[in-house]
């Protein structure tokens, strides 16, 4: 691999056989002047990194290394948990989220997350990492930060779940997270049911949820999930509980967007719902 550009003393940019840039992270790979050749296998003190964003590694000046270290490591601790891949922005992102949260603390400047309730309501699986990331840096640095940071923590790892396919921005994961709520409520008041929030069932509920939401915000629903009438009709006949739910959570979409939900998107909405049923 070809150096091209130092970022700090242990961070570099850099081309691989196949052209592609890189982002190489490793004690000491940046003391050399670009452009210098690596060898193809790095290792073990290396990290290699595809698909960084050049306009995060502008943190990496002003962040510690022992603090990118450790969050590189909450990064791949995430991925293994939550049993999916994540934006390889993530653990620079990460760092310079727990940089910015240490320099606040260090100053006496408290900003309160007004998602705690919800992002913990939502997204378990993720604030039980979140809390996890905590544990890991009072251990592996001696950074202790308020545990409200798990939420902090939780939207930093959906945002880079749903920056792995379409759906984009942390924005869209903060604005979207009330309305999924008031979703998740609904379904458990329709059904009269205790959803369980740990079961693979929720998991894709919200994932549906996320994305319906997203085609939802960007008027996109030209092409429904479900479109062919026999089997809209199907759905509608054998699950008449959960077409209603899902008529109820179609309301919430239209009240926040001002977009009607197809009968295509209700019927697939009523099918994670019943499983979502069947699984509380």
């Amino acid at each position: 691999m070809r150096v091209t550009k130092s970022v700090n003393n242990n961070a570099v940019l850099a081309c691989d056989e196949a052209g592609n840039e890189v982002v190489i992270f490793g004690r000491g790979v940046g003391f050399r002047k670009p452009p210098y050749d690596l060898p193809s296998q790095l290792n073990d003190g290396f990290r290699v990194f595809r698909g960084v964003d050049s306009s995060v590694l502008a943190a990496l000046r002003s962040i510690p290394d022992a603090l990118v270290d450790v969050s590189m490591d909450i990064a791949d601790m995430a991925s293994n948990e939550l049993g999916t891949r994540l934006n390889p922005n993530l653990a620079f992102t990460l760092a310079d989220h727990f940089q910015f949260a240490s320099e606040r603390i260090a100053t006496g400047m408290s900003l309160a997350n007004p998602l705690v309730d919800q992002v913990a309501f939502i997204y378990p699986r993720e604030t039980q990492v979140g809390h996890a990331a905590l544990r890991m840096l009072r251990e592996k640095i001696g950074l202790s930060l308020p545990q409200e940071e798990a939420s902090s923590v939780a939207l930093h790892l959906v945002n880079a779940e749903t920056m792995e396919s379409a759906v984009q921005g942390m924005s869209f994961v903060m604005s979207s997270a009330q309305l999924i709520s008031d979703a998740v409520d609904a379904v458990e008041s329709c059904l009269d049911v205790s959803v369980d929030r740990m079961s693979y069932a929720y998991v894709r509920f919200v994932t549906h949820l996320r994305y319906l939401v997203a085609r939802v915000e960007r008027d996109e629903l030209g092409d429904a999930m479900l479109d062919e009438q026999p089997i809209i009709e199907a759905v509608r006949s054998g699950y008449p509980r959960d077409w209603a739910c899902a008529q109820t959570v179609s309301v919430l979409l239209t009240k926040e967007y001002g977009r009607e939900v197809s009968e295509g998107e209700l019927a697939y909405l009523a099918l994670h719902i019943n499983r979502l049923r069947k699984s509380s």
